[in-house]
């Protein structure tokens, strides 16, 4: 007997934004300030959403995205991006 993953609305949510920060990233490194990103990381603890974007130096840049929609998310993970 095969065992059925329960999907719940909060799994597709995470999953969706992990998804968009993959695509995020494909773009971001796609351009000269940031083609040493090598990856964003979707992270929801509790009632706290972060975005880890992780550098080839080891320099990691936390996004706080609490609460964001997906095209929220976009713009606070580029704003706080293009600050460093």
């Amino acid at each position: 007997m095969r065992t059925r993953k329960i999907i719940t609305e909060e799994s597709k949510h995470v999953e969706n934004k992990q998804n968009i920060c993959d695509k995020l990233l494909i773009t971001l490194r796609e351009t000269r300030d940031f083609k040493n990103l090598i990856y964003l990381k979707y992270e929801k603890k509790k009632n706290i959403e972060l975005v880890h974007a992780i550098f080839q130096d080891k320099r990691t840049v936390l996004v706080n995205v609490t609460c964001d929609s997906e095209a929220t998310l976009i713009r606070d993970v580029v704003n706080i991006l293009i600050q460093y």
